[in-house]
């Protein structure tokens, strides 16, 4: 059983369909990369499968139970997400930060197990962040921050983790860092990682499979190596025909 299964799901808005009948897998120990333009409904896409907003039809099932009738707890037990947006949580050290993925499993007072430590401190490694521990949120560089977000996800302990363009505000360096670390968590810790983002040149070598919104809202998913295979079937993410993708180089032009 996969961790999350879309069947001919429909999103939008009250009355407004933005995307409809999707079929699409996550699959566990592997990195998937949702591409498209802007205004294609990837981040209405993401949010429905996060439960942030209802699906307007169709079916997302989580580990075999429709996300619908998951309660708040065992949804965040299950899907753990990484916004663009920069964290407010400057005032907090990085373990402290950290340790907010707990909170599922802590319970109201929110008081830390040695198990939960251990697990904070396990997540902090494993992005390579466990030096800073100490340091304060509102000293990390932009990239750094992000390393501490995707510690928090990880200390939340889901199967799976979402990611709404991780790297928009990183410089080229940290993207790459990045999306090298997203591909070896998902391997490693056998995760199922869905991450949006428009750096293509980035994320293509390194994701096993893509789900693409072409620019008329149509839905393509495959494994990468097919579909980058494929001119044809790249081309359609934007409505620049100037704009082609090249299967040799792996990137548009």
């Amino acid at each position: 059983m996969e961790p999350l299964t879309l069947h001919k799901l429909t999103c939008g808005y009250h009355s407004t369909v933005i995307l409809r009948d999707i079929d699409a897998t996550l699959h566990r120990g592997e990195l998937t990369a949702l591409l498209g333009a802007n205004g294609t409904g990837k981040s209405t896409l993401l949010r429905t499968i996060c439960g942030v907003q209802p699906a307007l039809g169709g079916t997302i099932m989580v580990n075999g139970e429709p996300l619908g009738s998951m309660s708040p707890r065992k949804l965040a037990r299950t899907i753990s997400i990484v916004n663009t947006d920069h964290t407010g949580a400057g005032g907090l050290t990085v373990e402290e930060l950290t340790a907010l993925g707990r909170h599922p499993f802590t319970g109201f007072f929110g008081r830390l197990t040695h198990a939960d430590r251990r697990i904070v401190r396990e997540a902090l490694e494993a992005v390579g962040m466990a030096d800073r521990r100490t340091q304060f949120v509102a000293t990390l560089s932009d990239g750094m921050r992000q390393k501490v977000m995707l510690a928090r996800a990880l200390a939340q302990t889901t199967p799976i983790i979402v990611l709404d363009e991780p790297t928009a505000f990183l410089d080229a360096a940290s993207r790459v860092e990045t999306m090298r670390l997203l591909r070896r968590l998902a391997v490693e810790q056998q995760k199922s990682i869905l991450v949006s983002t428009h750096d293509i040149g980035q994320i293509l070598p390194l994701a096993h499979r893509l789900w693409l919104l072409t620019h008329s809202r149509s839905f393509i998913a495959g494994e990468t190596a097919r579909l980058t295979a494929d001119p044809g079937v790249m081309n359609t993410l934007f409505s620049n025909r100037d704009i082609k993708f090249d299967p040799v180089r792996q990137e548009f032009f």
